[in-house]
């Protein structure tokens, strides 16, 4: 794996950890966590982040 592709999943993994628990609440029909009314928006984040993780496996795995 090249250096660049390493650190893209590094940094996507970092998203999806630092934006867990705004996804956890919204799963869970919970109030919303920040209190600034940007739960959408990091949810958003994590859904991409999430997303891309799972195609770059789905991708790896088809080149084996």
């Amino acid at each position: 794996m090249n250096d660049v592709l390493k650190k893209v999943k590094e940094w996507l993994k970092e998203d999806v950890e630092m934006n867990q628990d705004v996804a956890d609440a919204k799963h869970n029909k919970e109030d919303w966590v920040t209190s600034d009314g940007t739960d959408d928006i990091l949810y958003g984040r994590w859904e991409c982040a999430t997303g891309l993780l799972r195609q770059i496996k789905k991708w790896e795995n088809e080149n084996e």
